[in-house]
């Protein structure tokens, strides 16, 4: 009998403190929950924006620029380190420094090129020197043998990559496929000078995408555009997500 009164004290401490909270929320201002950001820039105008702009805790501080140059084009920048943002357009959602691999009629990491010889179903096929490589959004194959596993492999990787060899392309793991480094294993193409991770393919929505890493000491050329580039016009983009 004596613990009624307290747990009846304790329930309505904790429901009050529910609608303070619930209270504060509603009563914040505009600038945390902002339903629309406008932008208003003259040609050759620019403006930085971040954390505070953007009321976004996940961007950094200055997370991008927005721009127009003298013709009155809109562009947005990103500088060196920060994640890159996704644009959304009409077709769909890629990272800025990603581009599909689909249509491409070649790429470059460093100072190799790659030539693709085919699309087949979501998979791609590309020449380097002497051998053919085949990449199907889960498991890469030279000349058509999958690659041993890297060392150091984890156990989950390995297991995924037997798994992915076993079954039918439409129930594969999608697991990317990363350029650089010394050593052919796994899902890796070694590249000489060229650091581990400097460019990825990677499945997503069902098609394949090509991307530079955002610290890539080297040029990452698709058909020559380098994807490293970091502007891009805002002519046809419908969205822009910071910090996904």
């Amino acid at each position: 009998m004596n613990g009624t009164p307290t747990l009846s004290l304790l329930r309505f401490a904790l429901s009050a403190l529910f609608a303070l909270q619930l209270l504060a929320l509603l009563r914040a201002p505009a600038a945390w929950q902002p339903a629309a950001i406008a932008i208003t820039l003259a040609p050759g105008q620019s403006q930085p924006l971040g954390r505070r702009e953007l009321a976004a805790v996940q961007a950094q501080a200055d997370h991008v620029t927005v721009r127009r140059d003298g013709a009155g084009t809109w562009y947005v920048a990103m500088p060196d380190g920060v994640r890159p943002p996704v644009l959304g357009r009409a077709t769909g959602e890629n990272r800025m420094g990603s581009v599909a691999a689909h249509g491409l009629r070649s790429f470059q990491v460093g100072a190799v090129v790659l030539r693709l010889s085919e699309a087949h179903g979501q998979g791609i096929a590309f020449l380097h020197g002497a051998r053919r490589w085949d990449y199907d959004g889960a498991t890469l194959r030279r000349d058509g043998v999958a690659q041993p596993p890297c060392p150091g492999a984890a156990l989950t990787a390995r297991i995924a990559a037997a798994w992915n060899r076993a079954v039918p392309g439409a129930l594969t793991l999608a697991r990317g496929l990363t350029f650089g480094g010394n050593l052919h294993c796994g899902n890796r193409l070694g590249l000489e000078d060229v650091a581990a991770g400097t460019a990825q393919l990677a499945r997503k929505d069902g098609a394949l995408w090509l991307s530079a890493a955002p610290d890539a000491a080297v040029a990452v050329l698709a058909d020559g555009a380098d994807l490293r580039a970091s502007s891009q016009p805002l002519a046809d983009v419908r969205s822009l997500a910071i910090g996904a």
